[in-house]
């Protein structure tokens, strides 16, 4: 059925741009990666050698390691380097099955007269418009299987499909890569490179009862048992590297990389026990999980590299990639904006960035500080706390030092209240810029929003 789908869908994309020749770069390319600690990636912290081949690519390119992902969940950080929208305007608040309100990057390059072909191994929701050939892998397409197998079948559809690309067929590409998220495995070779001493422990990574007994307090976790998981979370990303080569390496093959717009980005990071022994992402507000790294390669436009350091948000990611590609105007403005002239003059703007953890909190980075704001003094809408009787432990205000107290363990909240009160004006002034939330009761029971309406009426 497939191949009968993929040949009414060539003759279209055939006709279509026949009629309807695109202009600026042929080959426009985004990867996208799920789950992954920027340390991973970074050469200069990482322990292991978990990414060879993606250094080689950011030695091309040019590296923004610091960006703050809009909100820890697949869906709404997704939907926001698609739509370049910050969730409560895109409407994707959580992974629940909603798509982007907004017009993505397929859309818009679809528009454009592009082929459009969206590769995704989950949230598949997300590309429900705009594409000319879908291929997802997520549990809802593919019965069983674990997520590297899910992936090596999406990389494997997508070589085979690169190689009957014809010639000036403009095509924007998205592939999105799923393995590093849990359940963790342990992925050989690369585990036994990463931990060669033998593990004398009972954890089991692949345990969703083991990891949600370390997170609840039900079982120990010693530094063996911590080694043991890192390590195997680490090997899911070295295999998640090599599937990513083998990918540029076919592009290159059929003469698409070389002059290609190539854009590379992670949607959010894990904790991996770093704040109350908690693994996931999506209860986390902290930079474990939010800092992301993002890289835009454009030969002969983007310096070679070149890493910016100040805080972004990949709110600007799809502005950045139309302006790299050359192919049409960016219309909206506002939130989001092209990275283009940070790059080519590579001047460091600080510049607030925001995020969310739900409706109900929200928060800001800005001059190495951060506040976050929690209108929820138990918070459990996330995995595994939702229906498990226990709840993710938080405060009603934070305050870091990033500089100071890079993994966010002591909080200032109450010390400096002039740089607090300032961050929270920040914070305020972006939430109630526009409808944080989608209905007037939800608006009135909204703690963040009634917090901010008090201090906006002093």
């Amino acid at each position: 059925m497939r191949s009968a789908h993929r040949s009414a869908l060539a003759l279209a994309c055939s006709c279509f741009t026949a009629c309807h020749q695109p202009q600026g770069a042929e080959t426009v390319v985004v990867v996208t990666w799920d789950t992954v600690r920027t340390e991973l990636l970074l050469g200069t912290e990482r322990t292991w050698d978990t990414t060879p081949n993606l250094d080689d690519f950011f030695d091309d390119a040019t590296v923004f390691p610091r960006m703050l992902t809009p909100r820890g969940l697949t869906g709404p950080a997704l939907s926001s380097m698609l739509t370049g929208a910050y969730p409560h305007k895109h409407g994707v608040r959580d992974n629940r099955g909603d798509a982007p309100r907004f017009p993505t990057l397929m859309d818009r390059f679809q528009d454009a007269g592009y082929t459009t072909w969206a590769y995704s191994a989950n949230m598949c929701q997300i590309i429900a418009s705009g594409v000319d050939r879908t291929e997802c892998t997520s549990p809802a397409e593919i019965d069983s299987g674990s997520r590297q197998e899910r992936d090596i079948i999406l990389v494997d559809r997508l070589v085979d499909d690169l190689a009957g690309l014809r010639d000036g067929q403009h095509l924007f590409l998205w592939l999105h890569l799923a393995h590093p998220h849990d359940p963790y495995e342990l992925v050989e070779p690369w585990y036994s490179e990463f931990h060669p001493q033998s593990y004398q422990g009972d954890l089991d990574p692949g345990s969703a009862n083991d990891v949600r007994g370390v997170t609840f307090s039900t079982l120990e976790y010693s530094e063996q048992d911590r080694d043991h998981m890192e390590a195997a979370y680490a090997s899911q990303i070295r295999e998640t590297d090599q599937l990513t080569a083998r990918v540029f390496s076919e592009l290159d093959k059929v003469g698409r990389y070389e002059d290609a717009v190539v854009v590379f980005g992670v949607d959010h990071g894990e904790e991996l026990a770093d704040h109350n022994r908690y693994f996931a992402h999506g209860c986390s507000p902290y930079n474990s999980v939010l800092n992301v790294v993002y890289a835009f390669r454009a030969p002969g436009v983007t310096p070679a590299g070149v890493w910016l350091e100040s805080w972004r948000s990949p709110v600007d990611v799809a502005p950045t990639v139309v302006e790299l590609a050359n192919a049409f105007e960016w219309q909206e403005g506002g939130e989001s904006r092209s990275l283009l002239s940070a790059m080519t003059s590579t001047e460091d703007a600080d510049e607030p960035v925001f995020f969310e953890r739900g409706v109900h909190t929200a928060g800001v980075v800005w001059h190495e500080a951060k506040y976050i704001y929690s209108g929820e003094t138990e918070f459990d809408d996330c995995h595994p706390y939702s229906g498990s009787g226990h709840t993710y432990p938080t405060e009603q205000e934070e305050l870091y030092d990033l500089v100071m107290d890079p993994d966010e363990l002591s909080n200032l909240a109450g010390q400096d209240l002039a740089l607090q009160g300032e961050l929270r004006s920040k914070l305020c002034d972006w939430v109630l810029e526009s409808a944080w939330v989608s209905t007037g009761q939800q608006m009135a029971d909204n703690a963040l929003v009634i917090m901010c309406m008090s201090d906006a009426a002093r």
